[in-house]
């Protein structure tokens, strides 16, 4: 099994708000089966790895890469898609505001 999968599927499935036996259930597994594949007990295979990262609304490859390397872009976005329409223009009248912004004077050379 990847040693990247453990620490990633916990963290992703925990940023949901989601508990083993929520994510567990809306796979279709018992809890404590989902339990021995979070806990590297049990090998996840392709098909269940692509239903869980359904639940998740993550790409399986997203669940398989290493923490670290992950662009979190393509979820950012798609998280930005689901907003309602009003809400992802107060995104973008937030962010236009944080790019008119001076950047912050460095304080090494203040």
């Amino acid at each position: 099994m990847n040693d990247h999968i453990l620490p990633r599927l916990k963290h992703v499935r925990k940023r949901r708000g989601m508990s083993q036996t929520d994510l567990a259930e809306a796979v279709g597994m018992s809890q404590s089966y989902y339990s021995e594949i979070e806990s590297g007990r049990k090998a996840v295979n392709v098909k269940r790895l692509a239903a869980i990262a359904a639940v998740l609304e993550v790409r399986p490859d997203e669940l398989l890469a290493d923490p670290n390397e992950v662009d979190p872009l393509p979820g950012v976005a798609r998280r930005i898609d689901a907003l309602p329409c009003a809400d992802r223009d107060l995104l973008l009248r937030i962010l236009e505001r944080l790019e008119s912004k001076p950047p912050p004077a460095d304080p090494q050379f203040a």
